[in-house]
């Protein structure tokens, strides 16, 4: 039958293995009780392996246990194996075990000794070799042994605690290792936090968790240790009669209770609180020592994770603190710049006020601040109450007609009719028609009478754009009724009387056309009594900044949604020549703001000859800075679309004016992606 022979200092003791399990500790209620103090309460235990035979387990010894010299946690056990517990040596061996030993002599009655296995608790043990008495210099040499063993453990201890700085983790350790140093059987750790009681954590001696420990423990107890400062050791709490009153004492039936404060810096931390609800007398006096030794420690060790803890919010506040300013920084430089916006644009109301109360009249209609803009405001001036006739001068696109406008809503003749016609768009015998009107059957199709537009601007002003276009007979007819200043519709006999101010506008010299023979000399006297010539755009680049918000507003009042232009954007608007003139940046703006994502307009979206960056295409000197073939096919593509919107969309007027068949203008319109006019 295998067995272990156990040496201890008292003697040896021979141990058969039976069927049920040994467990081996210095606690009474062990199966073989070890007289060695570096044995845990429940050290290990020796039983039947899964496999057969037996095996050694550690029970979460404070000391581990040893077989052959290596620690184990548990080792299945061979014949001469060594299991090592403190100074105690077991050897697990086979076979019969040896006969005892006769009993030794009884000693003086006056130092009558009890037997040795009563006094180790176990009576299968077998005493052989009784040991000789020790000297008592080795029980004090031992002593240190013990002491020096038990500062060697605080050691460790302390270096383990002061290097765990995370404190939830750390709060565990204490725990767990104030259950191995007593051997308990379960462990609270209660702290005080913003002056009430806080369970932090709750564990049994397997290292598990606690389901709800204010149920399981005497607040009455754990408040006295705080109040007082002193640790509160009973070996039955239930007998004890300093908690007979205690109902929490007695509804728990605690027995073996043993609690410690815990205090650093002079400030009582919490406490520490161990027990085991079902044996007496589990702690002696000296654990009360070893815990309160070791909750110094702890103490300490909880105190600077918690300075540890408080740094680190707050620097987690201080890092939140200057993110919420860098935040509130971007938001005040953003404001900064909204408002800087706002007062430029401000700035640009008060001037454009100052330049309005600078002329007569109001031109905010016209967009334009620079100096030849100013220059003919102040021409406008002189001239709008005079209803003498205004011959406007300018490149397409420049804004002849506002001018037209300007001189009409600011003048006496403000509340009568504003009518315009582009000379060029219609044939030469509805001109006629168009202007002076006909009656009922001068033509095919005069099913009634019809005012021209002389007579319709009875009163009023009357707009003829394009008027280098016309042709000598109609200059002819045009020049009569200015000088007469009545008319006679077409297929009528009848002269009506007409009182018309009449502003004329070209993107032609008619100085040139009167050489040429193709203008009249005495219509260009009549006409141009006062010349008002509009500078293009590219003579003005002051105003295209004006001109681009302007186009940006008329885009989000179309119901676009409202954008802004990169930097990049507006230099290279500022960059080009602007040949189509305000017309031209008008359409440019619409197209950027429909094909343009997001809020603001980058140059991927930018016409290819403008993002180029060269000069106007057209001006005489010009240098191109984009290939040929895309030059001509933009200036056919512009051309186009002037004509058209010249003609409003006659497709065969448009086609005779550019040289085109009208089959080679459509062709060029679906090359160019040109819509039908609407």
């Amino acid at each position: 039958m295998p067995f272990l022979k156990v040496t201890e200092p008292s003697g040896v003791r021979i141990v058969p293995l039976k069927t049920g399990p040994i467990t081996l500790g210095r606690s009474s209620d062990n199966s073989l009780v070890l007289e060695d103090q570096k044995s845990s309460r429940r050290h290990c235990v020796v039983e039947r392996a899964p496999g057969g035979g037996f095996r050694v387990r550690d029970l979460h010894s404070l000391n581990g246990t040893f077989v052959n010299g290596a620690t184990i946690t548990e080792h299945v056990l061979r014949h001469g194996d060594r299991i090592e517990i403190g100074q105690t040596e077991i050897l697990f061996e086979t076979g019969n075990p040896p006969e005892p030993a006769p009993p030794p002599p009884p000693p003086p009655p006056q130092a009558e000794a009890k037997p040795a296995s009563a006094r180790m608790g176990d009576a299968n043990a077998t005493r052989i070799e009784p040991a000789p008495p020790r000297p008592r210099g080795e029980e004090t040499l031992e002593s240190l042994r013990q002491d020096n063993e038990n500062l060697r453990k605080l050691l460790a201890i302390t270096q383990k605690l002061a290097s765990e700085l995370r404190l939830e983790k750390l709060l565990e350790i204490i725990v767990d290792t104030a259950i191995r140093l007593t051997d308990a059987e379960r462990g609270f750790l209660v702290l005080v936090e913003r002056g009430a009681l806080s369970f932090q954590v709750a564990r049994n001696y397997r290292q598990e968790n606690l389901p709800r420990p204010d149920e399981e423990i005497s607040t009455s107890i754990t408040k006295k240790v705080l109040e007082t400062g002193e640790p509160v050791l009973t070996a039955d709490a239930q007998a004890d009669e300093r908690f007979r009153g205690l109902e929490s004492v007695r509804d728990l039936r605690l027995r073996s209770v043993l609690c410690v404060g815990l205090r650093a810096s002079g400030e009582a931390l919490g406490v520490l609180y161990i027990d085991n609800h079902v044996e007496r007398g589990l702690f002696a006096v000296e654990d009360v020592e070893l815990l309160q030794a070791f909750a110094a420690q702890a103490a300490i060790a909880l105190h600077n994770a918690r300075l540890i803890r408080e740094n680190e919010k707050k620097h987690e506040e201080l890092a939140e603190s200057h993110r919420k300013v860098e935040e509130l920084n971007r938001e005040l430089a953003s404001k900064v710049e909204r408002q800087t916006q706002e007062l430029l644009a401000v700035k640009v109301v008060q001037e454009d006020l100052r330049v309005q109360l600078q002329t007569k009249y109001n031109y905010d209609q016209i967009i334009g601040r620079s100096p030849k803009m100013q220059e003919i405001f102040r021409l406008l001036d002189r001239i709008t109450d005079v209803s003498v006739p205004v011959l406007v001068q300018g490149e397409s696109g420049t804004g002849k007609e506002l001018i037209a406008r300007a001189i009409h809503y600011n003048g006496p003749r403000k509340d009568k009719p504003f009518v315009s016609e582009n000379c060029a768009a219609i044939s030469e015998t509805l001109l006629e028609s168009e202007l002076f009107g006909y009656v009922r059957g001068a033509f095919t199709g005069a099913d009634r009478n019809k005012k021209g537009l002389f007579e319709i601007a009875n009163g009023g002003t009357l707009f003829l754009d394009e008027v280098g276009d016309m042709s000598p007979d109609m200059q002819k007819k045009l020049l009569r009724v200015l000088q007469e200043g009545t008319l006679r519709p077409v297929g009528g006999k009848d002269s009506i009387g007409v009182d018309v101010r009449v502003v004329s506008a070209t993107n032609r010299k008619l100085e040139d056309l009167m050489r040429e023979g193709r203008f009249r000399e005495d219509l260009y006297y009549r006409l141009n009594v006062v010349t008002i010539t509009v500078p293009p755009l590219r003579d003005r680049k002051e105003d295209i900044p004006l001109l681009i918000e302007k186009f940006l507003d008329t885009a989000t009042e179309a119901g676009q949604v409202k954008k802004s232009l990169r930097p990049e954007v507006t230099a290279a608007l500022m960059k080009y020549d602007w040949p189509g003139n305000i017309r031209e940046l008008q359409n440019e703006i619409l197209k950027m703001v429909a094909l343009g994502s997001g809020d603001e307009v980058d140059v991927s979206v930018l016409s290819p000859h403008i993002r180029a960056g060269g000069p106007a295409m057209g001006v005489p000197g010009s240098v191109p800075r984009v290939p040929l073939k895309e030059l001509v096919e933009s200036l056919e593509r512009d051309a186009i679309r002037k004509v058209l919107a010249e003609t409003r969309g006659n497709k065969s007027a448009a086609a005779k004016q550019l040289g085109l068949s009208r089959l080679g203008l459509r062709k060029k319109m679906e090359r160019y992606g040109i819509g039908e006019p609407g």
